[in-house]
Formats: structure tokens, sequence, C-alpha cells
């Protein structure tokens, strides 16, 4: 399990209670702190999960989930800068391969 990444300058709140129902967090944004954090960031695409704390807080964290390959398994790419990478034919011969038809 990786070390947990909090995202620096996003917010998150649980609804005002006037709030609709509709509405499901609010984010605020400190646009110097975020930007910093982005700058440092190699990664094209990201994935930041909304959480709840044990203490009632709600936190933006980066989700640096990476699947690993199980035997007979397809193998779909770990990142989207990879998915960009690979071309159609090389997913289909990982299909052909893997023995999942």
């Amino acid at each position: 399990m990786s070390e947990k990444e909090f995202v620096d300058g996003l917010y998150v709140k649980s609804p005002h209670h006037n709030a609709p129902d509709f509405v499901i967090a609010t984010l605020s944004i400190n646009r110097k702190m975020l930007g910093n954090w982005l700058r440092k960031r190699t990664e094209d695409h990201l994935t930041i999960d909304l959480k709840n704390a044990k203490n009632g807080n709600w936190y933006a964290e980066l989700n640096n989930f990476v699947a690993e390959k199980t035997e007979g398994s397809i193998r779909f790419p770990k990142t989207y800068d990879e998915l960009q990478k690979q071309s159609v034919e090389d997913w289909i011969k990982d299909y052909e391969e893997s023995g999942d038809k």
C-alpha cells in the first residue's frame, strides 16, 4: 500500500444544510496551492478520491492505485499515459495471448 498523498489547495466539505439534495459536496480551491501541487505532478491524468475521515471531516486524496497483472488476465494498460501509447493491435495481441477468449 502506498503512502497517502493529499491534494494541496483542494478542500472538500459536506454541503450546506440548506443545499438542495443534488449537491453532494462543496469544493474550495486555493488556486496558488493547487497550481503548485499540479506543477509537481508528471502524470497527464490524475484520479482524486473525495473521502470522509473518521472525525467526520472530508478531504481529497490522490488515487495512485495501479492494477497488477494476474496470470491468465488481459493486460490492461496501468496508466492513462500507457493507454495513449498502446495501439489497438497491441491490445488485441495481449488479449489473444492471455487465453481469455
